[in-house]
């Protein structure tokens, strides 16, 4: 990326010259202020809504646009203000100084999105009465090409028998699997390295309703994570939670966000019973996982099983009007209202017009 030099500021001579944002650096406006999404860097930063304005709406003016546009009574405290905020934008590269001949050689970036995968993920959850034909998922996942894969247990499991499930999937199509199980004091750290090091493909490794919180281990490259966390999950309902610490910054989901819905595009969920849902929280089965004739990707490519796929968080109540909108990954499902916008029965617990959360009045971001 281009940096820019601390006093890297157009010179009397030099008053043409154009600012211009950084394709990659992209400003999202919310009801009470503005966020810029660095993709590259996978941070963000909050802005006053005038600077989301500044870079959505006059992306490629001058300053001396800015200052006509914004004070035109000319008043020196705005001026000092906008060159103020003009110092902050250069100071973190989400702009450059640019010849209005050469604007036209930064095209915005492309926000389409696809994947080249029916399924990019799958959920399987586990109950003490699970039965499910590992071998069957195994083969049906491979049609799919799905390449992430999350096994969730409510109970506790021996390390073997995740062995014996992860084996299955020793020369599959999946590239991650997450490891979500019940806490046992039985399960020594040691034993999980040793599990982790005998399948790879183990992202992270997660015991809940743990008595107390604890990082194990450090994930390296993304892969190897072990942790224990306090949060309590007795079935698939206890999976809907909406926090900051969860929000990613990518231009994977950032993409996928302007045509879709984070959580349930591409999803398919298996519960401890083996029915095949959107998610395993959801009502709507559309077969059961033992069925010998069932076949995943003919469900996938259907209609019904499609249509939460494409809810945008831009055609949804109060979404549409969050900084974090593309950055979130909400699982609470989407209805649709007599408005015309899609609503949730459940509310967030953050609120864009307060710009806090819930029960958390110092947690103003």
């Amino acid at each position: 990326m281009y940096k820019n030099h601390p006093n890297d500021q157009p010179t009397q001579a030099d008053t043409l010259k154009r600012f211009k944002r950084f394709a990659e650096c992209l400003a999202v406006a919310g009801a009470e202020r503005g966020v810029i999404y660095d993709l590259p860097r996978r941070e963000y930063k909050f802005v006053p809504s005038v600077l989301c304005d500044i870079l959505t709406q006059h992306d490629g003016k001058t300053v001396a646009d800015l200052k006509h546009i914004y004070n035109p009574q000319n008043t020196p405290q705005f001026n000092t203000l906008i060159d103020e905020y003009i110092d902050f934008l250069l100071q973190h590269d989400y702009i450059f100084w640019c010849d209005e001949e050469d604007l036209e050689l930064f095209p915005d970036i492309d926000l389409h999105w696809d994947a080249p995968h029916h399924i990019t993920n799958i959920i399987i959850d586990i109950d003490a009465n699970s039965r499910h034909d590992w071998v069957s998922i195994v083969e049906q996942v491979q049609q799919l090409n799905c390449q992430h894969l999350q096994i969730r247990s409510f109970v506790p499991q021996t390390l073997s028998f995740y062995d014996q499930v992860l084996s299955h999937f020793l020369t599959s199509v999946v590239r991650s699997v997450e490891i979500i199980t019940a806490y046992s004091p039985d399960t020594a750290v040691e034993a999980i390295q040793q599990l982790i090091q005998k399948h790879l493909r183990i992202r992270s490794f997660i015991q809940h309703t743990s008595p107390q919180y604890e990082l194990q281990v450090e994930s390296e490259n993304g892969m190897g994570h072990i942790a224990k966390v306090t949060d309590c999950i007795r079935s698939a309902n206890d999976c809907h939670i909406i926090d900051h610490g969860y929000f990613t910054v990518n231009i994977q989901l950032f993409t996928e966000a302007q045509h879709h819905h984070t959580y349930y595009n591409r999803k398919l969920g298996i519960d401890a019973q083996g029915n095949i849902k959107n998610c395993p929280s959801l009502t709507p089965s559309f077969g059961n996982i033992n069925d010998p004739n069932i076949n995943l990707k003919q469900i996938a490519q259907t209609p019904e099983f499609q249509r939460l796929w494409h809810i945008k968080k831009d055609e949804t109540a109060i979404c549409k009007d969050c900084e974090f909108r593309y950055m979130c990954v909400d699982s609470r499902e989407p209805y649709l209202g007599n408005d015309g916008l899609y609503h949730h029965h459940t509310p967030c617990p953050y609120n864009p017009y307060t710009m806090t959360w819930e029960n958390d009045d110092t947690n103003k971001l």
